[in-house]
Order: structure tokens, then sequence, then C-alpha cells
């Protein structure tokens, strides 16, 4: 799927669980590129990918998805145009004992999104060798719901259990785990569910629940 981009406007549903425990990290591709994400629906049906490795720290936008959501517009990440019949949604989706790590935008499910994730959950290790690291998103401009991620991130700057920089809404989320940004601005852009908001609505973004 990672090798065939004419798919990443379709419509996929698991069936079974997915182990990639003997696979070659080297060919380890994320799912969607920035300026080309993954615009489809992908339903996870409940099922598991585990053992997911990428390890590309001279790249960014690293995950088990790389980009979410509808075509980027702009180098300045955050600047997109939405279609809301073409805009990328990842649903019950599980990912166990993911390993990840990159430049910049690295997470577990995704390094970047402006689409939909629901019901979903992430347990491993995420790291940036820059910035926006997070244990389910590096960088969020969707909308997030019914979420949880559990393991260890770390990045030199932006650092989230959930996520690392958001700018859309997020409901009923959570984290357990240690979070780590090791810059010269130590744990000022760091935090249990989010590592820096952009949008500075906090309460009206981060329902009661989370």
């Amino acid at each position: 799927m990672a090798n065939h981009p004419v798919d990443w406007d379709k419509c996929f549903i698991l069936t079974d669980n997915i182990d990639f425990d003997h696979v070659d990290p080297n060919l380890i591709l994320p799912i969607g590129i920035y300026g080309m994400p993954f615009k489809g629906l992908f339903n996870g049906n409940h099922y598991t990918i585990s053992n997911f490795q990428c390890r590309s720290e001279a790249e960014s936008y690293i995950g088990v998805f790389g980009s979410i959501g509808p075509e980027i517009s702009h180098r300045s990440y955050g600047l997109v145009s939405h279609d809301p019949n073409n805009s990328g949604s990842v649903i019950n989706l599980n990912i166990e004992n993911v390993r990840v790590s990159g430049y910049n935008c690295v997470g577990g499910l995704a390094g970047y999104n402006s689409g939909i994730i629901s019901n979903c959950s992430v347990t491993g290790n995420v790291a940036a060798v820059s910035k926006d690291a997070g244990g389910l998103l590096g960088f969020n401009d969707g909308e997030i719901t019914d979420c949880y991620a559990l393991g260890n991130v770390k990045s030199d700057l932006v650092a989230g259990g959930l996520i690392g920089h958001n700018k859309g809404p997020i409901k009923d989320c959570s984290f357990s785990g240690s979070v780590e940004e090791k810059g010269t601005h130590g744990g000022w852009c760091s935090g249990g569910i989010i590592g820096w908001d952009s949008i500075r609505r906090g309460i009206d973004w981060l329902q009661s629940a989370c």
C-alpha cells in the first residue's frame, strides 16, 4: 500500500492482524507523504498492526502513515484546503510496539494529520531529531476522538504524549508514559497530551474527558 500512491484516495478495511516483526525496517515506508497524503478511508476494523519500524532520521513525516488529509497547498504545514469528500480518515485501528524516528513530524500513527482520526490506539516509542513528536501524531491539524497512546516520546523541541504540535480539536483522548524534550528550551514545549497548542484555545479544544 505504501508503494502504491495511486491508491491513497481509496477505502481500505483490515480483515486480520498485521505483524511486521520479520520485515526488514529498511523496506518499510509510511503511507502518504508531504504534498501527497493519504486521502481515503482506512478502517482497522479493530485489528492490530504490530512491530512496525521506520527509522529515517534525515526524513520528516514519519509514522505508519506519513501524512493524512487533503493535499497540502502550502509548504508551511498547517495551511491546507479541506475537501470534505476527500479528506482522509483512519478509524478503529490498534498499533502495538511501534518504533519510529525521523527529523520533523514523527508520530506512532502518523507524522502529520489534517483529516479525521477516531478510535485508534498506539503503544511504542517515537523520536524526532528536530521537533514535533507525538505518541499518536507528530503534527495535528485535523480532528481526533477516542484515541490513546502509551509509550515513550522524545524530541529535541516540541514533544507530546499524544500529539507534538496541535492545531485541531481533540476529544476523549489519553496518554500514559514518558515525554522528553531535549533541546535548549528544556520542557517548555512538552506535555502529557500536547507539546504545543498553537491555537492557544486549550479548554475549548481539549475536551474535559482528555
